[in-house]
């Protein structure tokens, strides 16, 4: 680095503008306000995929629900919900069902995050209509035939708080148990709120959008956050700076990882017009889904072109540890407690990988 240094009248200057040529120099340009590391990938492994048929009419993307295995069947006219057993895809129920009357939904998305205690499994519908947050207990859901409502949280009373992260709208409210919550809003201008929020006490536990540099412009925002099961750190995936971010629960030791040797900055992509980003997402291979356990993160790299799937394990240090080339392609993926990955496929099939040896 050459530097030219102009005499300012005593050292205190000199010593200042050496330190803003320093930080200006050698910033890294990432949108992700911490250090950037560049992976090297390692020998794939290619796995057989044990094939589950299964009748889930409507099925857009599925997960595991402890021994459950939930189909989201926003397709079909009748209900949103099929759940299936994970062993062998045997259906249970169909839950959720379309309408306006009790227990009856016109819209719904549910939160992948599973909630286990001695009364059962549960999982959180978000009910766009009633703009409200429904934990749901599957167990007891299952017997009856019909949603069994746990308790709701009221998201129209939030954005009516008046409270500043809540303007805008509701892009996602995910309780991670029952004070906590992940939450994205996206404001009129074009950039988006990304906060740990204390529902309970009504207050930003962490603001993760001060981890991001300021994106004004709505498709370089895209973004699925992930939070550890035993709660204690973060990660987030931009959809479009192909890159991972990883941080403390609070937002401490942020990294990111990535197979490119430097970030892709924001104003590389800024100068893309719409149509030029998505042929650019379109060329690369994409992550299609996120797994983890305390132990490991699973990636799903899916190759639109080739048609073909790669699960990158990572552990929560960022170290590659394995590549698993499965021989078929998946879409969401979900890992059950005796470590296979399942992946939804369509809805008819359902493929799993046994990955003990991978994930422990």
């Amino acid at each position: 680095m050459n530097v030219v240094l102009v005499h300012l009248g005593n050292m205190k200057n000199i010593v200042y503008l050496l330190l803003l040529v320093g930080i200006f120099s050698c910033s890294s340009g990432n949108v992700f306000k911490g250090e950037f590391r560049t992976i090297e990938r390692v020998e794939p492994i290619e796995v057989e995929c044990e094939r589950l048929k299964c009748e889930a009419d409507g099925a857009v993307t599925g997960f595991v629900a402890d021994s459950l295995y939930i189909f989201y069947t926003p397709m079909h006219p009748d209900y949103h919900l099929a759940i299936g057993r994970c062993e062998d895809m045997t259906s249970i129920a169909r839950i959720a069902h379309v309408g306006r009357g009790p227990n009856e939904f016109t819209m719904i998305s549910p939160s992948e995050r599973i909630i286990r205690d001695d009364n059962g499994v549960y999982i959180w519908l978000h009910d766009l209509d009633k703009e409200q947050m429904v934990k749901v207990n599957l167990s007891q859901s299952c017997k009856q035939g019909y949603i069994a409502t746990d308790s709701t949280i009221s998201l129209s009373e939030l954005s009516r708080s008046g409270e500043e992260m809540f303007k805008g709208s509701m892009v996602e409210f995910s309780p991670l148990n029952d004070s906590l919550a992940v939450v994205q809003t996206y404001q009129q201008e074009g950039w988006q709120n990304r906060f740990l929020y204390d529902y309970q006490n009504r207050k930003v536990a962490y603001d993760y959008t001060t981890l991001f540099e300021k994106i004004e412009r709505v498709d370089l925002n895209g973004m699925g956050i992930y939070v550890k099961p035993s709660g204690d750190k973060v990660l987030m995936n931009p959809a479009v700076f192909n890159q991972l971010n990883i941080c403390d629960i609070d937002g401490a030791n942020p990294f990111s990882i990535s197979y490119r040797k430097t970030p892709l900055t924001v104003a590389e992509l800024s100068v893309l017009s719409g149509e030029e980003l998505m042929q650019k997402m379109a060329s690369e291979s994409s992550i299609c889904g996120v797994a983890m356990t305390d132990k490991a993160i699973v990636v799903n790299y899916l190759d639109r072109r080739a048609g073909k799937s790669e699960l990158h394990i990572f552990d929560w240090e960022g170290e590659l540890k394995h590549i698993l080339q499965p021989d078929c392609v998946m879409r969401n993926i979900s890992i059950d407690d005796e470590a296979r990955i399942y992946g939804f496929v369509n809805d008819e099939l359902v493929a799993r990988i046994n990955a003990s040896e991978y994930l422990n």
